[in-house]
Parts: C-alpha cells; structure tokens; sequence
C-alpha cells in the first residue's frame, strides 16, 4: 500500500491537533456579575463599601453600579426603576426605609416591578445584607 506525501501530513496534523470536537473546548471564564445598589439613605455609600468588600471575599468577578441618591423619594425611586433595570442585573439591592401607611404596599410594588422586569434577578434589602445574606450565590 502505497502512502501519498499530503495524506500523511494531514493525518500527523489530525494526531497533533487532539480532540477537535465542539464539545471539548475549554470551559469559559466566569463572567462578571453585575450588582446594583439603589438606596435613598444617608447610609448608600456605606452600603457600597459594604458590598465592595463583600465582593473581594467571595472572589467573585463582579461590578457594582450605586444608583443610589439620599434623600430621593420613595415615588421618584418606582419612577427612576425601569431606568436603572436597563443596566442589567444579577442582584438588585434596595435600601428604601419606608414607615407608615401603605409602606409596605410600596415595598411590595417596587420588588414586584423589578421582578417583572427580571424574574432570575436576586432581589435584597440592605437590611438582609446587614444581617449577613450574601451578594452572589
């Protein structure tokens, strides 16, 4: 039997190059979760230290956007949602102290609009951040 030159090559090529198949290519990079904060209290860029830090110890790859403006009411925070939930998002953490009547008509609206708008989305209040939950799972 008789071997031509270019079909050796291509098989040695073929021996080189290994497995070529879709299926076993490398895994890819984690990519980067993105976090948003959106508070209305004094307490915002304490939060974001907070969740910056948070980050470092999980060594996760993740970047937080702080949408968050002290003092803003809590009507012009449900009008400014559909706004911020245009940057995307894995987590969405809100610090909204609300008391009084229909406070927790109003939590309620603003988690349900954000869940709308993305129900995969990891929805937490600062205060369950305080308490320890964590940022990314």
């Amino acid at each position: 039997m008789r071997y031509r030159p270019l079909s050796l090559i291509l098989l040695l090529l073929g021996v080189a190059c290994g497995d070529a198949r879709p299926d076993a290519a490398a895994p890819s990079p984690e990519r980067t979760r993105h976090v948003l904060l959106l508070a209305n209290t004094d307490r915002a860029d304490s939060l974001a230290n907070l969740i910056r830090r948070r980050l470092r110890e999980q060594s996760l790859p993740a970047r937080l956007s702080d949408l968050s403006r002290p003092g803003e009411s809590p009507a012009a925070i449900y009008a400014r949602l559909p706004w911020a939930l245009q940057q995307g998002a894995d987590v969405f953490i809100l610090d909204l102290p609300v008391t009084g009547a229909g406070a927790d008509t109003l939590r309620t609206a603003i988690g349900d609009r954000i869940l709308l708008a993305n129900p995969a989305i990891r929805l937490l209040t600062a205060d369950s951040l305080l308490g320890g939950a964590r940022l990314l799972d």
